[in-house]
């Protein structure tokens, strides 16, 4: 039998891929900040990184896009999952106080935003499978509608085990995904809201005063995927053999 992939669109942190790996399908994580090409992931055997943009715009002329790659996905009917992680940074409402500003540089800045969410929806619509993106509060909602469900990652932080510390970023992210950050979901194509199992947050952790500013690893750590989350995603959406698979996989090393 064929393996079935899932495609994880404009994401660079293993944390959504890691629970369909585990379980044996093949993944396929597209963001320009990845490599340039299309290499395998230097620790998650079966998961290929992809360097790229979605498809070629206005404000990427120069970075490779990879429609050619994605169309072949889609084509072979055997994409389990579409996921999508589309950039906030000119959507958020944490930013609206800079819109002013950048639509006087540019005013079609939101433009471009939308194109990159209607870029994932539409891929997941084509390929027949399940699909999700996320965004947080502020204009996706005026540019896609109404999200489907929102959450905060506390809510699945009971799909970690109880003495768990997060793998990468321990000093600033608290055990159990014990922490609050709205975030909405779009979803479509039979996609499944996962069951939540939350755990109390915590009114304060020392590691969030230091997640301020632009520098690119405040910028990794702040749009990091909660781990729970993406276990209840999988737990809730994956199929084996026409039967939904029930496992919690556990962080490869």
């Amino acid at each position: 039998m064929r393996t079935s992939h899932v495609i994880i669109l404009c994401n660079e942190s293993p944390y959504m891929a890691e629970p369909w790996v585990q379980a044996g399908y093949t993944v396929y994580m597209i963001d320009p900040l990845h490599p340039k090409g299309q290499r395998n992931h230097p620790f998650l055997p079966n998961c290929h990184t992809v360097g790229a943009v979605i498809a070629p715009d206005r404000s990427t002329p120069d970075i490779p896009h990879c429609l050619g790659l994605i169309g072949r996905l889609v084509r072979s009917c055997r994409t389990e999952m579409v996921i999508g992680f589309p950039p906030c940074i000119d959507l958020a409402a944490s930013g609206a106080r800079h819109w002013e500003r950048k639509a006087a540089r540019d005013r079609y800045f939101q433009a471009t935003a939308a194109l990159i969410l209607e870029q994932c929806r539409m891929i997941g619509t084509l390929s027949g499978a399940p699909w999700m993106f996320e965004n947080p509060i502020g204009a996706t909602s005026g540019i896609m509608g109404p999200p489907s469900f929102h959450f905060d990652p506390c809510d699945y932080g009971g799909y970690l085990p109880e003495d768990d510390l997060h793998p990468d970023y321990p000093e600033y992210l608290p055990p159990r995904d014990a922490y609050r950050k709205h975030t909405n979901i779009w979803c479509g194509g039979g996609f499944r809201e996962p069951r939540k199992r939350p755990v109390p947050s915590l009114p304060y952790f020392p590691g969030w005063k230091k997640l301020g500013g632009k520098a690119e690893k405040t910028k990794r750590v702040r749009s990091a995927t909660p781990r729970g989350f993406a276990i209840a995603v999988f737990e809730a959406n994956a199929r084996a053999g026409g039967k939904r698979r029930m496992a919690s996989p556990k962080r490869l090393p």
